[in-house]
């Protein structure tokens, strides 16, 4: 599939620091975040553009702050380069001084530096906040969703908030690791710690022997529309329904001996709904996605394509939070906003 050098697409793809951006995808968004600050300078020599223009290129490059720092990381991954080297995602910074230099004094045939300062300092201590929060990736790092094996828990177009941890999860976590297998980062539900012995019997999970509940909750429902950028349909327990309708899954509670509860989804029988017992061993998690019949986890071993046992040393953090999320039918338009999901807790 040829990747796409469309502008708008290309800024919302900087907000999943995980994928990969080509060389030619690099240098689209290079143009498209260089050209505002090209502007605003030749408005600050040249004194050619009124006070709220100014506030307005200050606002675009503060909300571009993000999706160029991400393309960094993208181009990163696409270079098989990681590490150390994630610092260099500062480098677009380097020039913050020259800004500074401009903001504060400017060429002695500019405005008065009365008119020029308040706005404009702020957009830029915005931006420079965003920039090293969002580079160092220490405490946190974005995520996107692009498919859909944690329904109903996560959707097809969330952006996510992930803390990053990489101690061993708590059962019941939603983490992110990276899938060797995959060669991306993928997002499971934590189900067996080390020691524990987990088994599927007809779709149920037995944890150290023991079922663990699952309630009735009655239908998920979404429609029958491509979801997400690979486009892909959505599967129904109701049996194949035409574009537009109403696809169903059945709805379950489970509950963990923790006490602590979650939904799943389940679409009919299929080959994972029956596994072998296996042992967690040390330093490893088994996980399963919460739509059960639509995920490829730790029930297929790595050889065979699946996750396997994950390692902890590929644990990236823990799932807290959907900071936004987008209608996974266009998985870029900023009209096709879920308002309800806006920094909805992650169960």
């Amino acid at each position: 599939m040829r990747a796409t050098l469309n502008p708008l697409r290309l800024i919302f793809a900087g907000f999943d620091w995980s994928g990969r951006t080509g060389r030619l995808q690099f240098f689209v968004v290079f143009l498209v975040t260089v050209l505002p600050s090209v502007v605003f300078v030749f408005g600050q020599l040249y004194s050619r553009f009124p006070r709220w223009v100014d506030a307005l290129l200050i606002l675009i490059l503060a909300l571009l702050t993000v999706p160029q720092i991400g393309h960094v990381m993208r181009r990163l991954n696409d270079a098989g380069r990681s590490g150390w080297w994630v610092w260099a995602a500062l480098v677009p910074y380097t020039a913050v001084p020259l800004w500074i230099y401009l903001l504060l004094k400017g060429p002695s045939f500019s405005r008065p530096n009365a008119e020029l300062s308040v706005a404009r300092s702020i957009g830029f201590l915005l931006s420079i906040f965003l920039a090293v929060v969002m580079a160092s990736r220490v405490f946190w790092t974005p995520f996107t969703i692009p498919t859909g094996s944690m329904k109903p828990a996560l959707l097809v177009g969330d952006y996510v908030v992930a803390t990053v941890d990489r101690k061993l999860p708590e059962r019941g976590d939603v983490i992110v690791f990276y899938g060797a297998e995959q060669g991306a980062m993928l997002v499971k539900r934590a189900i067996g710690l080390p020691g524990d012995q987990v088994q599927l019997r007809d779709g149920e999970v037995f944890l150290n022997g023991e079922l663990i509940r699952q309630v009735d909750a009655g239908l998920f429902r979404e429609e029958m529309v491509k979801q997400g950028p690979l486009g892909l349909f959505p599967r129904c327990y109701n049996g194949a329904v035409g574009t537009g309708a109403m696809c169903e899954k059945r709805l379950f509670v489970e509950t963990l001996p923790s006490g602590r509860q979650y939904e799943v989804l389940n679409i009919g029988e299929t080959a994972l709904d029956n596994t072998a017992e296996i042992t967690v061993p040390e330093g490893h998690v088994l996980v399963l996605g919460d739509n059960r019949d639509n995920s490829t986890d730790s029930r297929v071993a790595r050889g065979a394509g699946g996750v396997g046992l994950v390692p902890q040393e590929e644990l990236v953090g823990h799932v807290r939070r959907v900071l936004f999320s987008i209608d996974g039918s266009t998985a870029w338009a900023v009209w096709a906003l879920r308002w309800d999901r806006f920094l909805e807790a992650v169960r």
